[in-house]
Order: structure tokens, then C-alpha cells, then sequence
């Protein structure tokens, strides 16, 4: 098995650890983006399949009926998506490119929907399974692809906006309302699959005190991970990215880059 790309490559962002300035036009509510991870497995030599999990502000979004694609009641409750739920990611209006220059994937009314797997109300968050687009109504989480030659394809969904530096009690001070970047090398041909990771949407870190948290993951197909932080190119196309660190805080963020732990790993951003 292939080694290549064994780093967890963007497929998370902590909303706590890492972010960006833009010079995207921010709008008034586009604060919504609080998670991503990607993982993905190769069904043959040249079809990839991927689960494209993201989280979003919860009172941002109304719910959409599977079938006519319209404006749907939530599910009861406190009148927002709720478990079960299906919703459109209008705010950012996110599309998933496979990187291989084919049209990105969507919906027919334009962005992913995505099926609500929990909530947080008391934070604000929800978090969701991007939907293919060719199985509705059916509600199938994961999508397809078949490229026409093996590679390494870099597949992304690069929109804005990161959480504000001010909302409610998730602050979020290095770069807030940025724009954000989520990407996976796809090895095509390789016969290998990604790391799966999971994490919270958000992580909170105590003012002046050291902030030190785990980064879970493991292969599928046993391979060693390395762990590292995330690029400005691969965290954010809109404007410079700043890793957590002065003039923030006293210390720069930093990662283990290995584990003697069964295989775990982290590129994050």
C-alpha cells in the first residue's frame, strides 16, 4: 500500500485553532462555517467515493424537503433544523470539486444539501453529511466520482466565512469571519484509502493557559500517520492565513508530527 498522502490532509478545521483573514466580501450572517473533515475510499482503480462531513451555525438555515427541493417545515422542536432535517448550505453556497477540472458537484438548486446527524443548541451548531446530488430524492451521503487517469487529484470546497471574533461563547480570535479552504489528496489508482478522523465542531481553549487537546484518526488500511498544520494556500484562497500565536497568544500553535499510538493522524486547518 501507498504511504502517500497518509497526512489527514485539511480535512478538519478548528474554529479555535486555526483561521484566516479575507479580503472576500463578508456579509452580514456569513459567519457559519464551524467544521470539515473528508474521508474517502477507492471503490476501483479509477471510481472514488467520499463522505463529506461539515458543521454549521445551526440558526443560520430553514429545512428543504428532499423531494421538491422547496422550503420545508423543521422537524418539531424550537423551529430549527433539527436530527433527520435536510438543509441547503446557501450562506456559503458549497460545492465540492473533485480537482480533476470536472464541473463541482452541487444540487439542482445549486448548493449541498446535507442531512442534519446532531445538534448543539446551547452552541449553535449543527452537523451534517453532504447529500449526492444523483441519488435524490433518496437521501445517499455518499458521492461518486470516476476519473478519467490515476494521479493524485487535490478535491476541495473553498468558500467563507469562519466563525466571528464575538459570537455568543465561541469567540474566535485569530482570524475571524475568514474565509476557509478544505482539501484531500485523492490517490487515484493507488488502491489505498484516507485516514478518518473525528472531533468536536468546536474546541475551546482557556485564556492564558495552555490549550492542548487529541487529534483522533486512524487507517483503514494500517498505514503509519504524520501529523502537521495546514498551509496558507490550503487553509484559505481569501487573503493571508495566521496561525494561532503572537501577537494572540505567547505561543505558536504546533503539532505532534507523529504518534506511537495505533495510526493517528492530523493536517489541519
Amino acid at each position: 500500500m501507498r504511504s502517500i498522502a497518509r497526512e489527514l490532509v485539511a480535512f478538519w478545521v478548528l474554529l479555535g485553532f486555526l483561521a484566516a483573514f479575507t479580503t472576500h466580501p463578508v456579509l452580514a450572517g456569513d459567519t457559519h462555517f464551524r467544521y470539515g473533515h473528508y474521508f474517502w475510499t477507492q471503490v476501483d482503480s479509477d471510481t472514488i467515493e467520499i463522505t463529506i462531513q461539515n458543521a454549521w451555525r445551526r440558526d443560520g438555515y430553514s429545512c428543504v424537503d428532499a423531494v421538491t427541493l422547496s422550503s420545508n417545515p423543521c422537524s418539531p422542536g424550537d423551529g430549527l433544523p433539527q436530527i433527520g432535517d435536510i438543509i441547503a448550505e446557501f450562506i456559503g453556497f458549497t460545492q465540492f470539486d473533485w480537482g480533476d477540472g470536472t464541473a463541482p458537484v452541487g444540487s439542482p438548486i445549486g448548493p449541498l444539501l446535507f442531512l442534519v446527524t446532531s445538534i448543539d443548541p446551547d452552541e449553535n451548531w449543527l452537523f451534517g453529511l453532504a447529500l449526492n446530488p444523483a441519488s435524490l430524492p433518496a437521501v445517499d451521503t455518499t458521492l461518486s466520482h470516476t476519473y478519467a487517469a490515476p494521479g493524485d487529484y487535490t478535491a476541495f470546497t473553498d468558500s467563507c466565512c469562519r466563525i466571528s471574533a464575538a459570537a455568543g461563547i465561541n469567540e474566535h480570535i485569530n482570524n475571524p469571519d475568514g474565509g476557509y479552504r478544505m482539501e484531500t489528496i485523492i490517490n487515484v489508482g493507488a488502491l489505498n484509502d484516507s485516514p478518518v478522523s473525528a472531533l468536536p465542531p468546536i474546541v475551546r481553549c482557556p485564556i492564558d493557559a495552555l490549550c492542548s487537546f487529541v487529534v483522533p484518526g486512524i487507517d483503514p488500511d494500517g498505514d503509519v500517520l504524520d501529523f502537521r498544520l495546514a498551509g496558507t494556500a490550503e487553509a484559505s484562497s481569501f487573503g493571508a492565513f495566521i496561525q494561532p500565536g503572537p501577537p494572540d497568544a505567547p505561543n505558536a500553535a504546533s503539532i505532534d508530527a507523529t504518534t506511537d499510538l495505533p495510526p493517528v493522524s492530523g493536517h489541519s486547518t
